[in-house]
């Protein structure tokens, strides 16, 4: 549920355009025993690229692009984040990505960071991208 959308930078032609949301997600948390799991891993980008292996033509993107997303959790009073995931970095001639987690007493931060390199991407190329973004959006 989308609480707020904020967007700055609309009319500043040589800066990024930034959208902030303010959503909630009912029902996103897994529950163990004592312990809550939260994965703030939650736009799957790239995950729509589903290129059929026997495809002889190259698969054709509109433009190059760079992208980055902020998730921040509020920790509520008298829990602790532990088992914060590890970084997660990635580089090849298709696509980069880095995925950092911050903590502190009141929230846990992920910035996730996506750059594409390609126009086209040939069938020789095909399951590189595939693991590429299948481990992006783990």
């Amino acid at each position: 549920k989308v609480k707020s959308v904020s967007i700055s930078g609309m009319h500043i032609t040589n800066k990024p355009l930034v959208v902030h949301y303010t959503f909630e997600i009912p029902d996103y948390v897994t529950i163990n025993q004592n312990k809550i799991y939260i994965n703030l891993n939650l736009d799957r980008y790239l995950q729509d690229i589903n290129i059929n292996p026997d495809r002889k033509i190259p698969y054709e993107a509109d433009m190059p692009l760079s992208v980055s997303y902020v998730y921040t959790l509020k920790i509520p009073p008298a829990y602790l984040p532990i088992n914060i995931p590890q970084e997660k970095h990635h580089a090849d001639s298709l696509i980069d990505y880095n995925l950092t987690y911050s903590t502190g007493m009141e929230n846990v931060v992920l910035t996730k960071n996506i750059r594409t390199h390609y126009l086209l991407v040939f069938p020789h190329q095909f399951e590189t991208l595939g693991r590429s973004t299948s481990d992006l959006n783990k």
